[in-house]
């Protein structure tokens, strides 16, 4: 029997209206996270995802006729609440402008979708096609990235057992290599994290596709993440081998070779050797359809009009929420310049830097000084940002940002018998670059409706729920340092905490809202 996705005249118009006005819901509600990864295919960075949407639109086309000959089956009750979740995670990372969790809670809704309109059956199908194209976001970049202290010891301890194998003396702790000619370190850039995953999403198409059991696919992306760990800490054993012949030249090799790149180029050659070795063993698979549940209706045919009315209603009503319960800005009762220019025996004036003391800070108001206390040293630098509403593009923790909290520990000051936690921060590696080579030690906190945060995921949460309960988001960042290096956190204690102590309670009136 011959099976067909595309519909016929007649018979299928009503089915074909509603799936039409479900897909245009579906792009009205996730228009900004589709048009964003779009956009970023014709960028260095994220050129990577018309390859990763291809493979997607391979392995569905690979399964097509499966797809049109396998049962229509909805699922109300798991597909509707799949359908649910994933348009409730949408929420939540539109309120906390979390750009990655938008991408993620796509997948979910296509996936709750797919349950809800189609059922287990094709579900069963599309979750590889479907699920596949979370590569599109980061997201796995993102929770190896959590991990990267592990990643970098394991690099460093395999760089260290290959070393010592050509009876190099070496010496490892931790992250760091200590060779006779020098000292490598596996720093967090140098983690692989985007390498190992690359090689991942390769493999899985390469599983899904391969006619082997379930147990020897999921081996297949094993072997890939064994792979990328392993490739990372050759590379770094061969960085230590060509430094010793090599002191001013690149340690990275020729023409860069041992850069991170490596990774995936090795990894890729790697599968292409064991393919050539097992050619044949694991064909691609090319499934035929040995039996049709169609009874001679088109796939478009088969649809049913009431769970789509139901996933319909579940856009429309996140589409409603999200346009007219809109966030309000909350200005502040007087203007941040008002914050006093002379603060007991502090002087301040202004700085017209626009990248001092760092970039990236996007809030509506901005007060930059330097505080001086008469005949003596450091001066003190004074940042304050206020945000009156914050945006996906205008948000006061980004990922631009995220070194302030690398090498950052908290701090207890005393205020009159009362207690306050902030941060003291040591910038270094990137931070450094950062602050065009300084080691300043800087002091920073973010202040949300009269409270203080030191931790980025509560200063996330805090705004989540202000935005969902509150119409509000405003919040204000807080940073001091010296405008010199000092030489340890007990001389830059001895001399910031008594300038913030002094200026708390004026920092706590300027910041009063609306």
């Amino acid at each position: 029997m011959k099976v067909s996705l595309l519909n016929s005249p007649g018979r299928s118009k009503p089915s074909l209206v509603a799936l039409a006005l479900l897909s245009l819901s579906f792009a009205v509600v996730y228009h900004e996270i589709i048009w964003r990864t779009v956009k970023g295919w014709g960028t260095f960075a994220g050129s990577y995802g018309v390859l990763i949407a291809g493979i997607s639109g391979y392995m569905l086309w690979c399964k097509r006729k499966k797809i049109a000959a396998t049962e229509i089956a909805p699922s109300f009750g798991m597909g509707g609440l799949l359908t649910f979740g994933g348009l409730g995670v949408f929420l939540i990372s539109k309120l906390s402008h979390t750009l990655i969790l938008q991408g993620v809670a796509l997948i979910i809704t296509v996936l709750g979708l797919v349950l809800l309109v189609l059922g287990f059956r094709q579900f069963r199908i599309l979750f590889i096609p479907v699920g596949y194209l979370v590569f599109l976001f980061s997201f796995f970049e993102e929770v190896l990235g959590s991990f990267s202290i592990h990643l970098q010891t394991m690099a460093a301890w395999i760089a260290a057992r290959m070393l010592a194998l050509t009876g190099m003396p070496v010496f490892l702790q931790g992250e760091y290599i200590e060779l006779p000619h020098i000292t490598l370190e596996v720093a967090k850039v140098c983690n692989g994290v985007n390498h190992i995953v690359a090689l991942v999403a390769l493999a899985i198409p390469l599983a899904f596709l391969s006619r082997v059991s379930f147990v020897q696919k999921i081996g297949i992306i094993v072997f890939a993440l064994a792979t990328g760990i392993f490739a990372n800490g050759l590379r770094v054993a061969l960085i230590g081998l060509w430094t010793i012949n090599h002191h001013g030249d690149s340690i990275h090799g020729p023409f860069e070779l041992l850069y991170v790149t490596f990774i995936f180029i090795f990894g890729g050659l790697l599968f292409g050797i064991v393919g050539l070795i097992t050619r044949g063993k694991g064909a691609v698979q090319t499934e035929g359809v040995t039996q049709s549940a169609t009874d001679g209706m088109t796939f478009i045919q088969r649809l049913k009009t009431g769970p789509m009315v139901l996933a319909l209603t579940l856009l429309l009503a996140v589409s409603l929420y999200l346009n007219f319960y809109t966030v309000r800005p909350v200005p502040l009762t007087k203007p941040l310049q008002t914050f006093p220019q002379t603060v007991h025996q502090w002087q301040g004036r202004m700085v017209a830097d626009p990248d001092w003391p760092f970039k990236f800070v996007t809030g509506d108001s901005t007060l930059k000084r330097i505080y001086r206390r008469a005949g003596a040293a450091p001066q003190i630098g004074l940042l304050v940002s206020y945000y009156a509403d914050q945006t996906q593009d205008k948000e006061l923790i980004n990922h631009r940002l995220m070194w302030l909290h690398l090498k950052a520990r908290p701090v207890a000051i005393d205020l009159n018998g009362r207690t306050v936690t902030i941060n003291r921060g040591l910038p270094r590696g990137l931070a450094s670059q950062t602050f065009a080579g300084d080691k300043r030690i800087f002091y920073f906190w973010y202040y949300m409706d009269g409270r203080i945060y030191t931790d980025p995921l509560k200063v996330k949460l805090h705004g989540l729920l202000s935005a969902l309960f509150k119409r509000r988001n405003n919040a204000a960042m807080i940073a001091i340092s010296s405008e010199k290096p000092l030489p340890d956190e007990a001389a830059a204690d001895q001399e910031i905490i008594p300038f913030i102590q002094a200026i708390w309670s004026d920092l706590d009136d300027v910041l009063t809202s609306r």
